[in-house]
This record gives structure tokens, sequence and C-alpha cells, in this order.
């Protein structure tokens, strides 16, 4: 590990315990499976693909249907594989040391471990007992740290 570097020695990798039933919100999951009636519809598309080729890296017949159905530009629309890819890419495209970034505390932990791994500095905002947006302590943050990144999140 020796050209690993040394401001992320100790971090331990992220683990969430792996589940099969009930609500497990920590991986974003529905309780619920697909209908068959859509299973059914989804199976006889994917056999329409192939397999051979790589899919359209920028999902641009996705962006345009999304575009369509809430009547906004394809440009609006960021598609990758899974919300990890896309903070990843984010957080890579924003944060260089020094960065702030304001997130919502309790959140989704990797976005403090994103801001570490790109050396930046995340600011924990807490949340309201109800776990809802406390709105003055994140204005408050904003105003107190001028960050480049925020991000919000809600299950």
């Amino acid at each position: 590990m020796k050209y690993l570097r040394k401001d992320l020695n100790g971090m331990v990798p992220y683990k969430t315990p792996y589940l099969t039933s009930g609500v497990i919100l920590n991986a974003n999951e529905s309780p619920f499976n697909v209908p068959h009636e859509i299973f059914d519809i989804f199976s006889n598309e994917l056999k329409k693909i192939n397999f051979n080729r790589y899919p359209d890296m920028n999902g641009d017949a996705l962006k345009k249907a999304l575009a369509k159905v809430y009547g906004l530009e394809p440009l609006n629309f960021a598609i990758g594989d899974g919300s990890d890819e896309l903070l990843q890419c984010l957080f890579n495209a924003i944060c260089e040391e020094g960065t702030k970034v304001v997130v919502m505390n309790p959140s989704f932990s990797m976005y403090s471990e994103y801001a570490k791994i790109y050396r930046a500095s995340a600011i924990k905002v807490d949340a309201n007992q109800d776990f809802s947006f406390n709105l003055d302590a994140m204005l408050k943050a904003i105003k107190e740290n001028d960050p480049k990144l925020m991000v919000l999140c809600s299950p």
C-alpha cells in the first residue's frame, strides 16, 4: 500500500448489512417487486438488445424520452450507472483540496466519504427532529462556508 495517498490511510470501506426483505432505505430499494405485467414487457424488450455491443454511453434515447415526459431539454438530465457513479462524477468535477461541501446530517454517509476522497471538507448540517431540512441552519452554513457544492437528498 505504499503508493496509496497517505491522507486516505485508515479509511474503512463503505459497508451495509445485506438485507433481503422489508423496507431497506440504505439501499434505496422498494419493498415491492416489479408487477408481473411490467416484468413481461421488460423481458420482451430485453430480447431485442444486442448484448455484444456497448449501450449508448450518453443515454440519449432515455434523455429524450425523459425530456418529452417532463417538458424539459435532454441536456437537463444526467444518466449514469446508479447514483454512486453520478455522485463520483459530480464530486470529481467540482471538488479539490479545500472545497467545502454542505450535507445534511444524518444522510447518506458516502457524501462525506466522497468529500474526503476528493480532499474537500464536508460541512454537516443537522436535520430537524423530524428529519426535515433545517433551512435556517443550511442557509447559515452556506453563508459562513461559501461551499461549491450542497447535497440535498430525500428518500
